[in-house]
């Protein structure tokens, strides 16, 4: 932020950014571009040099040119690399001008953080450079007069007008290679891996590729820049949960089975998560694990890398016990299966508390070694290794891949072997996929779908284990009257939820004297009384008064947190919308005083969206968007998987003259924590394309 801070505060100071109404402007603050106002951080003053309007103001107390006071800002946390190695100091020297720096070697231990710029290309004339470099700050900043953001469309130097960079929202940013392979990024890292998780950056790697067309070595040659590293990793700190995953998410990045169906083959080649070709290096381990401070709520900067398979990084057993000395909180693995050797049972056991879900998919060995290329040697390890965590207590779930590969009947027969363990959970996935990745062996999705929901559904009758069938959305809402109501998709084993009864669709009337609305009013209810809780029930035409008793529980019943679940008191129940979050709505447009309000769903979620707004009325001042997936396209359809190019081409394609919304509504589980989408484009880019008021309403995110 001090970075983007000192670079704007120069160019504004110089009166060269204008509005689009064509008046100059004169923000006096900047603030981080997050997903929400209380997740942006402080507004930081821009200082005022005493600029005069048409150029870079001789005489005054601003008296050089803005891009050489930039590059200073620039050199001093990042550093340029030539193939070679880093530049330890030289000088940038565009058009007559010398800015020369020397630096300090990193501090000893630290990983350096590394990354691609664009090929050198001949510096570009100070007012282009200029436009260039401030449309890369407003993609992670914004500037503020007063409370209120503006939007620079413009700047001017003398006579030179030069419009800002305003990208379509659908035009992935263009930052080089997703791999960290040879035709990738080599040694460095993808750019991928931040442009969605610390898009600072990507605006070094920008402002970088503008000058390092006029950088010199010590001795005043040419040197051919190709990288920059990040100068000292202790300034790249930010706020952390404590949850440990923050160090050990970065060891998945290679996996030892390549399945035919799996979804990270059909990822696009510009999405904004890293593709790894080899494990993460000790140095980078060792080094996320001294910023890790759980105690003061501190971390290194997230990277976003394909999650594949953790269990597999010959530097977990080393790295694990000492997690758990930095933190108590649970960890989590999703595997699949045949790394589950004894040494590692035994590990695992050692650091409890640990959920893993395992991706068995087949109890079939043969099967399951041919459709998820599994080699023969580790065929018989998944399903040995389920043993070994019942043995073991280590708390689990089962995953299936419901595709046309693995028969119902096999599934079936898969789900009454695990039934004979102490498995938490049992969960299905209906079959998804990409267009860049058709299935092998096509299939309808509407009547596959609904023949593997409605045997599930039937399953649940003799099967003990709570059955997940994945997105709950196509179950909830087009299976039921009322799909919010607080059916009972299961009870974990042996939880005060088993215990007192409570069976597979079961309605939850009330909980104690309250009535409950939804199945989000449940969960929460339920999460907040930590002691014993009387339930209203009906169960068919009849209606019963069930009391849970808190204290009753065992293994597999550990809690409410099973890895990214949460099941209160053991009472499985699908995520739901909930009257607050259709609140908001009805705020919102009230705030705005918004006639023609968009609202933007997905299909599966039109029938709850419907049947909770019904009793406010608004159906004259509110539309409902159902946003298609293009960007993924396939047989995705669910809102927190679309872009904010696929909701831009819907309001492009259906806004008229006469029927043009007023308002944006989007929920805003389907941004990161730093307001970004899957290409990683800030949800902002919406409203500012489209000069339309757009606000992100607080959802809880539907884990399953």
């Amino acid at each position: 932020m001090a970075y983007a801070q000192s670079v704007l505060a120069v160019y504004v100071a110089a009166g060269l950014c204008f509005g689009r109404d064509g008046q100059r402007l004169r923000p006096h603050f900047v603030r981080y571009r997050g997903k929400t106002g209380d997740m942006a951080g402080p507004d930081l003053p821009l200082c005022d040099f005493g600029a005069q309007d048409g150029g870079w103001a001789k005489g005054t107390a601003f008296a050089e040119n803005p891009a050489a006071v930039a590059f200073r800002a620039l050199i001093g946390i990042s550093l340029p690399e030539m193939d070679r190695g880093p530049l330890m100091s030289g000088q940038w020297q565009p058009g007559g001008l010398a800015t020369a720096w020397h630096a300090d070697p990193p501090a000893p231990g630290d990983f350096v953080f590394s990354y691609a710029v664009s090929p050198t290309t001949p510096a570009p004339a100070d007012i282009d450079h200029a436009a260039a470099l401030i449309g890369a700050l407003l993609d992670v900043v914004e500037l503020l007069d007063e409370d209120e953001v503006i939007v620079p469309g413009w700047i001017a130097q003398g006579a030179e007008k030069r419009d800002l960079p305003a990208p379509h929202p659908a035009a992935p940013p263009e930052i080089g290679a997703r791999t960290d392979g040879k035709a990738g990024s080599g040694h460095r890292q993808p750019l991928h891996s931040v442009v969605g998780a610390q898009p600072s950056i990507v605006a070094l790697a920008r402002h970088w590729s503008l000058v390092a067309g006029a950088i010199a070595d010590g001795s005043g040659l040419p040197a051919p820049i190709t990288g920059f590293r990040l100068r000292r990793t202790a300034d790249w700190q930010v706020p952390s949960t404590g949850d440990p995953a923050e160090v050990y998410e970065h060891l998945g990045r290679v996996c030892n089975v390549s399945c035919k169906f799996c979804y990270l083959f059909g990822n696009p080649g510009n999405l904004a998560i890293a593709r790894g070709t080899r494990v993460i290096r000790q140095d980078e381990v060792e080094t996320r694990l001294r910023y890790f401070l759980a105690d003061t709520g501190q971390a290194l900067f997230h990277a976003e890398w394909e999650n594949n398979e953790t269990l597999v990084d010959p530097k977990l057993p080393q790295l694990l016990p000492r997690l758990r000395e930095a933190s108590d909180k649970p960890f989590f693995f999703v595997t699949n299966g045949n790394p589950l050797t004894p040494a590692m049972l035994d590990l695992l056991a050692s650091v409890k508390p640990v959920h893993v879900i395992v991706s068995i998919n087949s109890a079939n060995p043969e099967l399951r070694a041919d459709v998820m290329r599994e080699s023969k040697t580790r065929r018989a390890r998944a399903l040995e290794g389920l043993y070994g965590l019942d043995d073991r207590g280590i708390s689990f779930g089962i995953s299936l891949a419901a595709f046309p590969e693995f028969p119902i009947d096999d599934l079936q027969a898969t789900i009454e072997h695990v039934a004979t363990l102490r498995a938490a959970y049992v969960r299905i996935n209906l079959p998804g996929y990409t267009r860049y990745l058709p299935p092998e062996h096509p299939f309808d999705t509407p009547s596959t779908w609904a023949r593997v929901t409605e045997w599930a559904r039937a399953l649940r009758a003799h099967v003990r284990l709570p059955i997940l069938v994945i997105p709950s959305a196509f179950e909830e809402n087009l299976y039921h009257d009322d799909p919010v109501a607080a059916r009972v998709i299961g009870t974990i084993p042996n939880s005060p939820a088993d215990r007192a009864g409570l069976r597979p669709g079961d309605v939850i009337e009330r909980i104690g004297l309250l009535p409950v609305t939804s199945r989000a009013s449940a969960q929460a209810l339920l999460s907040l009384d930590r002691g014993d809780a009387r339930l209203t029930v009906r169960r068919g035409a009849a209606v019963h008064t069930l009391c849970l008793d808190a204290t009753a529980g065992a293994f597999p019943y550990v809690g409410e947190s099973y890895g990214k679940y949460r099941f209160p008191k053991g009472m499985v129940l699908a995520p739901s919308l909930s009257d607050a979050d259709i609140r908001q709505v009805c705020d919102q447009i009230d705030d705005y005083g918004a006639k023609n309000a968009w609202v933007f769903t997905s299909r599966l979620m039109m029938p709850a969206v419907r049947r909770l707004l019904a009793p406010y009325d608004l159906w004259d001042r509110v539309r409902l968007v159902p946003v298609d997936n293009h960007y993924l396209g396939g047989n995705i359809q669910v809102l927190d998987m679309a872009t904010i190019g696929d909701m831009t081409r819907h309001v492009e394609a259906e806004t008229t003259a006469a029927a043009r919304p007023d308002l944006l509504l989007s929920p805003g589980t389907g941004f990161n924590r730093e307001g970004r989408d899957l290409l990683g484009r800030h949800w902002k880019d919406l409203p500012n394309h489209f000069d339309i008021p757009c606000e992100l309403m607080s959802c809880s995110r539907f884990t399953f």
